[in-house]
């Protein structure tokens, strides 16, 4: 009995340890670290997570789950996230993003919780010991934690859903069915995509002789999608989030061909290529008098099936987002194959999935770890917050500038704005960046215009010179480096010639603000 109690304290020792350097490495990185290879616009998380806080801000204020006041556009993907950030307003909008992480924090250490108490019971105390240590010092967990986007939300949820399906498959208790249910309401909330998670867990259950119990999830989820339709269509007057059509976007040639790519960048540094190994051992190397789907196990299929659905959408813009739900998976697969494995061959195996992330992190702009941060769109958007009452503003970064400036804003690249949302993609490219309307944009003749600019004061998104030199100016030079230059980090170049600014964006100030022409007399200075 003793022996026992001792185990069973150490045992919990070292999920703890686990846990606090998940933790730690996590909160070290919001610190530290970059959501962004190279420019310093994500040095404070993710300028994306900053969209879901401006629609947290207006819900807190009474002005609806809005992006402008009176516009009802569904420019967010994650609304349970969204909702869950919104009474942190109570604190101030300055401790959002720190809010974020921690509410992050808590997601990860239950989801590293979940996997350790399931592999536990199904592959041994060793190889769950070694499964969470390896998901808690992986750095692309830490960067997306430290993000403020909803990653390490799904990351619970797929686990949820996980543990709740093994264990009801194995058991047949009501309790776990129900909890496959209640994930399968959180994933719907947590995701425009959020239905795919539990449809899998259907027909993991399906194909492994529960049929009924499969049916019924899907109808189950059926009727979630149903109601969140219902509430958008009366509240956005759509029924897919403006997101989708922005996001998933292109032929599906083109797509597939992203999407390829995005799969090739990740293979190796994510470990996908170890969980490929195990399972061509498990599958192809396994006793012949069991079938394929009885072999099959949730891991297995969630596996294949989340890949086929990346490699569909073309991928995705922020690195490995798509793939850190998948990472337990990975490391699942290949400790649950280990006998599979010669003992030198297991050896490499953990080698490989604890050094490869480590080894390709250390070769990441992201973790070029520095304090303290400049954050060239936090700094603009307060810089821009003094501009005069009435003021709006056009963007391609609309995350943190509408932000912290308050003012009224057209998404130059069409989240928060249905008309280019949905025009056909202009060219084709990253995910989410494909499509634009500089006539558009112009047309609505705001206050500010705001995107990266060249040195021939082109600026991007078919901004160019000679469209919008009639009406605007170039009045504002932002450094895009990650050096904090104090009081130059935002220069008025309204009196400079042209070779001084081709020089200056030459030499990292190549993010530039318009004004339009009629309001210099009352924008002259901020």
């Amino acid at each position: 009995m003793s022996v026992r109690f001792k185990c069973d304290r150490s045992f919990n020792a070292f999920l703890l340890f686990s846990i606090a350097l998940g933790i730690c490495g996590s909160i070290t990185h919001a610190i530290l670290g970059q959501s962004w290879v190279s420019s310093s616009g994500h040095a404070i998380g993710s300028d994306d997570a900053y969209i879901s806080f401006r629609y947290a801000e207006n819900l807190f204020a009474g002005n609806g789950l809005v992006f402008n006041f009176g516009e009802y556009v569904e420019g967010y993907s994650n609304l349970l996230y969204t909702l869950l950030i919104t009474p942190g307003f109570l604190l101030g909008k300055d401790y959002i993003y720190p809010l974020s992480i921690g509410i992050n924090c808590i997601l990860l250490a239950a989801s590293l919780y979940l996997y350790w108490k399931f592999s536990r019971e199904t592959i041994g105390l060793r190889s769950a010991n070694l499964g969470v240590f390896l998901l808690a010092a992986n750095p692309w967990i830490w960067a997306n934690a430290s993000t403020g986007l909803e990653t390490i939300l799904i990351l619970f949820v797929t686990l949820g859903l996980w543990v709740s399906t093994e264990r009801y498959k194995e058991m047949g208790s009501m309790g776990f069915f129900i909890a496959i249910l209640s994930f399968s309401i959180i994933s719907v909330l947590s995701r425009v995509d959020g239905f795919i998670p539990p449809l899998i867990s259907a027909l993991y259950l399906f194909i492994r002789k529960s049929k009924k119990d499969g049916i019924l999830v899907i109808i189950f989820v059926a009727g979630c999608m149903a109601l969140y339709t219902v509430f958008r269509f009366f509240y956005y007057d759509d029924f897919i989030a403006n997101t989708f059509y922005v996001k998933v976007s292109g032929g599906l040639t083109d797509r597939f061909s992203r999407g390829l790519d995005f799969l090739g960048q990740n293979l190796i540094k994510t470990g996908l290529i170890i969980a490929a190994l195990a399972l061509y051992f498990h599958f192809l190397r396994n006793d012949p008098s069991q079938s394929t789907l009885e072999r099959t196990s949730f891991a297995a299929l969630f596996l294949v099936y989340w890949v086929s659905y990346l490699v569909y959408i073309g991928g995705d813009i922020y690195y490995e987002r798509f793939i850190v739900p998948i990472i337990p998976f990975i490391v699942y697969i290949a400790l649950s194959n280990g006998d599979r494995f010669k003992k030198l061959h297991l050896y490499i195996v953990t080698v490989l999935i604890y050094f490869a992330p480590i080894y390709y992190a250390s070769k990441d702009g992201r973790f070029e770890w520095s304090s303290p941060k400049y954050d060239m769109w936090v700094s603009l958007g307060k810089y821009l917050g003094e501009a005069p009452k009435g003021s709006t503003l056009a963007i391609d970064a609309a995350g943190k500038v509408p932000f912290f400036s308050g003012l009224p804003t057209i998404d130059i690249l069409g989240l928060n704005d249905k008309h280019i949302g949905k025009i056909r993609p202009t060219r084709t490219g990253m995910p989410g960046h494909e499509k634009f309307d500089p006539d558009y944009v112009l047309g609505r003749a705001p206050t500010y215009i705001s995107a990266w600019i060249s040195p021939s004061l082109d600026m991007g998104w078919g901004l160019v010179k000679e469209k919008y030199i009639k009406e605007y100016k170039l009045k504002y030079l932002v450094n895009s480096s990650r050096k904090d230059l104090d009081e130059r980090n935002i220069i008025d170049v309204s009196s400079l010639g042209v070779l001084e600014l081709k020089n200056l964006i030459q030499n990292g100030y190549n993010y530039g603000v318009l004004l339009r022409k009629e309001n210099f007399d009352d924008h002259g200075q901020l």
